[in-house]
């Protein structure tokens, strides 16, 4: 290649340095609510063993998801008289450490030869095209029940010629590697809508209650509850989600406080003790070791642990609006005395 050919290419460099010539890729980034990866058929599966609740997502899925989003937003990332850069074919596939993004890039480079002197126009050479791939790496972990993203060095330009080190300039100053972890950052937000958190309760809860002989519900909330405890694991063949659920009580007989599943800081109490006819209502400051907000599930029946004479009983019947209130005279064959836990 010609001197001034190298000083063309060069000029990419230069070019760039000034504020006005720069182009930033143009990346789509959804707004927060927006539904990032759409898996068709998702269902995770779960496992729960030695205390710990596994959600597991094959990396194949995710892979697709993220590969197709990266093409809707691949392209032109730099285009004047003389260059033309461009990035295209990109794609995602899971590491032991998180995610790679690969491509290709594609240079054109040209130069001026006269300008004609009546329309003050410039005749060209005809484009020289060259082209090659790059990789970026970027590392996942998992913050606060959040997948976050994060670089992993410079990007890698494969090029078999000497103007393969102003690529990678020209790749890393327009900050790609940037606005690919934003995107990363969006997309890995949520799985059809759902986070890792959502995650674990929609399609892990049931099989960790089966498991230990809980409610679902339980479960749900104490997931809800150590949102922090919520791990990751990376690597080529999965995504795996996983939290630590030592402290559930492993039978459904043993007494447990019942939370709200909207506010985990309210519990049923037997309002002014626990006594025949006493009304059921919500209490902040419940907690385990007060008998008032402990109760244990007995024969499909809810048992005052202050008073295991007692039971929950829909006054007056079941139907809408009733209150609920304690009973002495609660048996596993009235209706009105036995609940189910879904």
């Amino acid at each position: 290649m010609k001197v001034s050919k190298f000083l063309n290419i060069l000029g990419l460099i230069t070019g760039l340095m000034s504020a006005n010539m720069i182009e930033i890729p143009s990346i789509k980034i959804k707004n927060n609510n927006a539904i990032a990866i759409t898996i068709p058929n998702f269902s995770p599966s779960a496992n729960f063993k030695d205390s710990t609740l596994t959600v597991e997502i094959p990396a194949a899925l995710i892979q697709a998801g993220l590969s197709e989003v990266l093409r809707a937003n691949e392209g032109e990332i730099k285009s004047t008289e003389f260059q033309k850069v461009r990035l295209v074919n990109m794609r995602a596939t899971l590491t032991n450490r998180g995610v790679r993004v690969s491509g290709n890039w594609r240079i054109s480079v040209r130069e001026r030869i006269t300008k004609n002197p009546l329309t003050g126009n410039w005749s060209h050479t005809p484009w020289v095209n060259e082209q090659g791939n790059f990789h970026q790496d970027f590392n996942l972990s998992v913050v606060n029940g959040q997948l976050r993203v994060s670089t992993n060095g410079r990007p890698n330009v494969n090029s078999s010629a000497w103007y393969g080190v102003i690529i990678d300039e020209v790749i890393h100053y327009l900050e790609v590697r940037k606005n690919v972890k934003n995107l990363l950052d969006e997309q890995l937000s949520r799985f059809n809508g759902l986070n890792l958190q959502e995650m674990l309760v929609k399609y892990g809860a049931n099989t960790a209650a089966n498991q230990l002989g809980v409610d679902q519900n339980q479960v749900s909330s104490f997931i809800n509850s150590n949102v922090g405890g919520i791990n990751g694991n990376f690597n080529s063949s999965r995504l795996t989600i996983s939290l630590s659920i030592p402290s559930l009580q492993t039978s459904s007989n043993q007494p447990k406080m019942i939370l709200s599943n909207k506010n985990t800081s309210l519990a049923i109490n037997a309002w002014d003790g626990a006594q025949h006819g006493t009304v059921l209502r919500l209490h902040k400051d419940c907690n385990p070791s007060n008998p008032d907000c402990t109760w244990t599930y007995k024969n499909g029946m809810f048992v005052s642990d202050k008073d295991p004479s007692l039971a929950i009983n829909a006054w007056d019947g079941a139907q809408h609006g009733t209150v609920l209130r304690l009973h002495n005279k609660c048996v596993p064959s009235n209706p009105d005395c036995t609940w189910s836990l879904r």
